[in-house]
């Protein structure tokens, strides 16, 4: 079950979100450290004072550099993959539960087993935002699961309900040397259908139904830290004050996408009883609430060593040590995308029954984005 779990996480976060060639895409550059104005200052004890000062101010510089930079180049990225992304969740989310015959008799007709979905989005649109060395995705799927039941009420009426808790997955430590990742991941679809034809074998069947769904996750991963060029600092020559050291920034990053959806809508279906296969054909229209955020941080570790300060240029051994300095800079940007209003889908599929066993595969169709979802499912039903 272990190994199941980790090679489903696995293919899960490795062909959902960011694929490896993000990590190494993400560069930054660290502004060089400023020219310190000694002019006033006539003794060790008082450069060391600038020092100081000039330190707290470049973290400052730095801070604001890197939010700038990463704006650049992930501001537009980050709007682009909510968009594009989350509707392709938002499809997944109705994509778990491929039945054929709605009518499953009087009550206590059951039907209990899992579902699957699969749905692509339009990597085309997204590759034209994101940055320079991340534009090469060639498709960006969304996956899903689903416990499926379902009960038969009375010859007229079903009720149908699809879930998966929203939980978190331990994803293998072994995925990548270069990040870790967390997944998060839940769905639920209630559906209460009538049946206007009760259909029979080779007879036509039409359902009615409303639903009201949820689907959401997060995904993150984090970059492992990374050390930037070494910042070498030669002020001072002659007679001037001197001040030397080396600062030495690292940096590590990561990125989030966290998404919350809520639906209600109507779906008509209409299926047809040969027996051993049914296949059936439908449509379905709803009302979406929620938001996909992608959010993006970064957290910069500035070390300042070796640093000497002499007041008294013509005086080597008059130079003296200024102590270690370290300080974080953390920025951070959030980018909230709301969906569509209105989804319209069409859906077709064809159903198996061998005994008790139900087997069924769907394809559907965002008509108002142009996505295609697929799903399969088996169950028990009797």
């Amino acid at each position: 079950m272990k190994r199941i779990r980790k090679l489903c996480t696995g293919i899960v976060f490795l062909s959902l979100l960011y694929p490896p060639s993000l990590v190494a895409a993400v560069n930054f550059t660290f502004p060089p450290f400023p020219t310190l104005d000694f002019s006033a200052c006539g003794t060790n004890a008082c450069m060391r004072s600038v020092v100081q000062a000039g330190f707290d101010a470049y973290l400052q510089t730095a801070a604001s550099s890197l939010g700038t930079q990463l704006n650049a180049n992930f501001g537009d990225y980050a709007s682009s993959l909510g968009q594009h992304y989350g509707n392709v969740a938002l499809l997944t989310g109705h994509s778990l539960y491929p039945i054929g015959k709605d009518n499953m008799g009087i009550f206590p007709s059951f039907y209990g087993g899992l579902g699957v979905g699969l749905a692509f989005a339009d990597v085309g649109a997204l590759n034209q935002d994101a940055p320079d060395g991340m534009s090469d995705l060639s498709m960006l799927p969304a996956f899903g699961l689903s416990f499926n039941t379902g009960f038969g009420l009375s010859r007229k009426w079903d009720l149908r309900l699809g879930f998966f808790p929203l939980v978190d997955f331990a994803m293998p430590p072994d995925l990548s040397s270069e990040y870790t990742a967390t997944l998060n991941y839940g769905a639920m679809k209630a559906k209460l259908g009538y049946h206007v034809l009760e259909g029979g074998l080779f007879q036509p069947g039409l359902t009615l139904s409303g639903y009201a769904s949820f689907s959401g996750g997060t995904l993150g991963i984090t970059a492992a830290e990374e050390a930037y060029n070494d910042i070498t600092i030669a002020q001072g020559t002659g007679t001037d004050p001197t001040f030397t050291g080396t600062v030495k920034p690292t940096y590590q990053w990561s990125a989030n996408a966290k998404w919350r959806y809520y639906g209600l809508g109507a779906e008509a279906r209409i299926w047809y009883d040969l027996l051993f296969v049914v296949p059936y054909f439908g449509v379905g229209t709803g009302l979406n609430m929620g938001s996909f955020t992608t959010s993006f941080n970064l957290d910069a570790d500035v070390l300042m060593t070796g640093a000497t300060v002499d007041a008294d240029g013509t005086n080597p051994g008059a130079a003296e040590a200024v102590a270690d300095m370290t300080s974080t800079a953390a920025v951070k940007f959030a980018k909230k995308v709301r969906p569509d209003i209105l989804l319209h889908r069409v859906f077709l599929g064809l159903e198996m029954h061998i005994v008790l066993v139900t087997i069924g595969t769907e394809l559907q169709f965002d008509i108002s984005n142009h996505l295609m979802g697929a799903s399969f499912g088996a169950a028990l039903q009797f």
